[in-house]
C-alpha cells in the first residue's frame, strides 16, 4: 500500500527529524483503515507533506485517507473543510481525527484544471465565499499573516541560482508594503481559501463544476483568492481583471494591487517552472 518514494519525499521536505513519523505512518494507516472500514487500494505519488491513500468505505463510497505530520494543519483543513461544506466547492469531510494528523475525505472523480474560466472561478469563489457567515469562528488567521507566509518562503530563495538578481528583495519589500496598505483599508472580509492555485482545484465535470483542495486559509479580502487565475499568463492581466470584476462586483484597482503583491511570489514559481518571470514582475512593479 505504501509508495516507496514517500519516505524520500517526505525528509526532504521536512529534514531528517521527520524520520519517526514516516517510519510510523503506515501502521497508523492500517490501523485507522481497520478502526474506519476501510479497504485501501492505492497510494498517491505525488504528495511532499503528507501520505495519501485511495480507499472504499464500507458503503462503496471513495475516499482519500490523508495522514500527515503537521497535525495544526490536518486541524484547521478539518475545521475549514467542514466550514465550507454548503458551498458545494470542497470535498466532504467523512472522519477525522486531528489528534493523530488524520483526514478521511470524499475522492473527488476530476483531474486538475489548466485554465478555468472567468465564470468557472467566480462560481468557486461565490460558493467558498458564501459558504461561511462567521469566519473567525473556523480560523484566527488574518490575511496579513496568511501572506507573509508566502512572502517569507520567496524571501528565503531571493539567493538562488536563477533567482537571484531577478526577483529582487526590494520587490518583496514593495509587496509586503502594498498588502499592509490593502489589510488597513479593506472592507470586506470572508474565510479564504488562501491558496487557489491550479494544483488545487479539481474539474468535476458539469454536475459538480470546479472544487479547492488543500486550502490555506485565512481571513480577508474576497479578490485575494483571484490572484493566481488573473496572473495563471494565459491572458492579459488587465484583460483578466475586467472578466472577473464584472462576474464578481470586485473592486478592479484593489484586485490588481492584490496581485501586485503575490506577483513576485507566483515569479520565483515561474522561474522554478522554467517559465519567464518577466511580466509579472514588470506589472509588480508598475
Amino acid at each position: 500500500m505504501i509508495e516507496p518514494g514517500f519516505a524520500d519525499r517526505l525528509t526532504r521536505r521536512f529534514g531528517p527529524q521527520i524520520i519517526d513519523w514516516v517510519q510510523a505512518a503506515p501502521a497508523l494507516a492500517e490501523r485507522l483503515a481497520l478502526e474506519w472500514r476501510l479497504r485501501p487500494n492505492t497510494m498517491f505519488p505525488d504528495g511532499s507533506t503528507s501520505l495519501t491513500v485511495g480507499c472504499t468505505t464500507e458503503s462503496g463510497t471513495d475516499a482519500v485517507l490523508k495522514l500527515s505530520p503537521q497535525l495544526d494543519v490536518i486541524a484547521e483543513q478539518d475545521r475549514v473543510l467542514r466550514a465550507f461544506q454548503p458551498g458545494g466547492r470542497v470535498p466532504a469531510v467523512f472522519r477525522s481525527a486531528p489528534e493523530h494528523g488524520a483526514i478521511l475525505l470524499e475522492r473527488l472523480p476530476g483531474g486538475r484544471v489548466t485554465t478555468p474560466t472567468a465564470a468557472q472561478l467566480a462560481e468557486v469563489l461565490s460558493g467558498l465565499h458564501g459558504a461561511v457567515a462567521s469566519p473567525r469562528a473556523v480560523v484566527d488567521k488574518e490575511l496579513r499573516d496568511g501572506v507573509e507566509y508566502f512572502l517569507a518562503l520567496a524571501e528565503a530563495k531571493l539567493g538562488l541560482d536563477g533567482i537571484a538578481g531577478v526577483v529582487l528583495p526590494e520587490d518583496i519589500a514593495r509587496a509586503r508594503r502594498l498588502r499592509d496598505r490593502l489589510v488597513t483599508s479593506q472592507t470586506e472580509t470572508v474565510l479564504l481559501h488562501g491558496d487557489l492555485h491550479y494544483d488545487n482545484l479539481l474539474d468535476c465535470g458539469p454536475d459538480r463544476g470546479l472544487v479547492a483542495i488543500d486550502p490555506k486559509s485565512s481571513i480577508g479580502e474576497p479578490c485575494f483568492d483571484a490572484i493566481d487565475w488573473v496572473l495563471d499568463g494565459t491572458q492579459p492581466i488587465s484583460r483578466k481583471i475586467d472578466d472577473l470584476v464584472a462576474l464578481t462586483g470586485f473592486d478592479g484597482e484593489r484586485l490588481a494591487d492584490w496581485c501586485r503583491v503575490g506577483a513576485p511570489v507566483l515569479a520565483i514559481a515561474a522561474i522554478a517552472r522554467g517559465r519567464d518571470p518577466g511580466p509579472l514582475l514588470r506589472f509588480s512593479r508598475s
